[in-house]
């Protein structure tokens, strides 16, 4: 079922759409949330270490519990990679969109979505819209904003708070970069949006946040009083203890068919469709860990026994 609040945004044509990693992970895109991408990391930098430590050392080891997932990529920054850990990110791109992807687009082609927000570095959101041949302005660094007229849009636009694939320099990733906020450019732009529109969150873990409850600005949408609507897969995110309003709802659903639900025609051929492999993905990352300033020695240091990671990268809410 869909919320009242929801349902009088998709008529008034007032609605932006927040998205996250889950998006991205149905067939045919494939790609991992951001969890399963450190742990596909962590898994190939165990295998550089089993070049030098014992096997029975480093059998059954994980990156669950050791390392919390926001502060995996700050480690392997401060640890060995440095600034060639975000070239390594440009790997996250899907060859194909999925349902999702396009029911976004048939959706800003409706006129009911014109500003989406994305997390992800992917270009899917673009494919897909290219494929239903929809305009979109897409917006990646914080100097993009310094043009952008909120009051004249000509066609929908996409904001990629963390950046794109398309630009290495542009991606945003680690804890040091989050803690600094969005870009004040940006966050003047989307507490704008924020405060005229009601917000749907959609394939959106929410664990940004944790960098400050405000880390998008909700506070513009609670004053605007247009509420928002968050969908997710399994379980509320642990968000939902803090942003608590009447005019806020968090739904259990699944994707595409909550897309379904909001009237956009599911094409069966794409929920259908084969994954892609993620071959491609893991040879990337093991060339990566298998560079001289990474290598064993760097691998064996993040694997030894007893290793946790987390008891330094703890973050707390910002309020």
């Amino acid at each position: 079922m869909v919320p009242p609040l929801l349902q009088d945004a998709l008529l008034k044509r007032n609605l932006v759409v927040v998205t996250g990693a889950g998006i991205s992970m149905a067939p045919p895109s494939s790609l991992p949330s951001w969890k399963g991408f450190n742990d596909l990391l962590f898994e190939c930098l165990r295998d550089q270490a089993a070049r030098l430590v014992p096997a029975d050392l480093l059998s059954g080891l994980s990156l669950s519990g050791r390392v919390p997932v926001t502060a995996f990529s700050d480690l392997v920054v401060r640890t060995f990679a440095g600034d060639s850990y975000y070239p390594l990110l440009t790997a996250l791109e899907g060859a194909a969109p999925n349902a999702n992807h396009t029911s976004l687009a048939l959706l800003a082609k409706a006129g009911v979505v014109s500003d989406i927000v994305s997390f992800n570095f992917d270009t899917l959101i673009e494919q897909a819209f290219r494929d239903q041949r929809v305009a979109l302005e897409v917006l990646v660094r914080p100097e993009d904003y310094d043009r952008l007229d909120l009051e004249a849009a000509r066609s929908p636009r996409l904001h990629k708070v963390h950046g794109s694939v398309t630009d290495a320099e542009s991606l945003i990733d680690t804890i040091t970069q989050k803690l600094q906020g969005l870009a004040a450019q940006r966050r003047i732009a989307l507490a704008g949006l924020f405060k005229d529109r009601h917000v749907l969150f959609i394939g959106f873990s929410g664990q940004d946040f944790n960098f400050g409850s405000d880390y998008l600005p909700m506070e513009a949408n609670r004053a605007g009083g247009n509420g928002f609507t968050w969908v997710y897969r399994c379980s509320p995110p642990s968000v939902s203890q803090v942003l608590t309003r009447p005019d806020g709802v968090f739904l259990a659903g699944s994707l595409p068919e909550f897309f379904g639900l909001m009237g956009v025609p599911i094409d069966p051929l794409l929920t259908m469709a084969a994954a892609y492999s993620t071959v491609d993905l893991r040879q990337q990352l093991d060339a990566f860990v298998s560079r001289p300033y990474v290598g064993p020695w760097s691998s064996a240091a993040l694997n030894r026994p007893g290793f946790v990671g987390g008891s330094n990268f703890q973050i707390g809410w910002s309020r």
